[in-house]
């Protein structure tokens, strides 16, 4: 799983609430969508494929929109099928249809309470590959 989120705290939390919803999956936390697309470089080098099973994406990466790296993973071959959860504080409808549209799986609101968290990412069990 991997988290693009440039917020610490907000990481943190997430990282929290996957630990406590006891996903046995790696979580690889990245502040940036160069960040994003070099993690997946270095994936599909050592690899040969994408092995990232969600992608957790803040809606708004530092000065960057998600919809930049949605765009790229779903141009690319080896990064498209792979689920993209799109976290946002922004209560416009427009821009969640738009995220959907260029290929995001869903969109969580950001929550601050634990429980809240715990509770939507409790669906992501089904994209979650076991580590070996």
């Amino acid at each position: 799983m991997l988290i693009v989120e440039d917020n610490v705290a907000d990481a943190r939390l997430q990282q929290f609430a996957l630990g406590a919803q006891v996903f046995d999956c790696a979580v690889t936390w990245v502040d940036s969508i160069d960040g994003a697309v070099d993690h997946f470089n270095d994936r599909i080098e050592r690899t040969g494929g994408g092995d990232t099973d969600v992608v957790m994406l803040d809606g708004q990466v530092g000065s960057e929109d998600a919809s930049e790296l949605l765009i790229y993973m779903k141009l690319d071959p080896l990064l498209k099928s792979i689920p993209v959860i799109v976290m946002t504080g922004s209560q416009d409808p427009r821009r969640h249809q738009g995220w959907i549209a260029q290929g995001a799986e869903s969109v969580m609101s950001k929550c601050f309470e634990i429980e809240d968290l715990e509770s939507g990412l409790s669906a992501l069990g089904v994209y979650a590959r076991d580590i070996p």
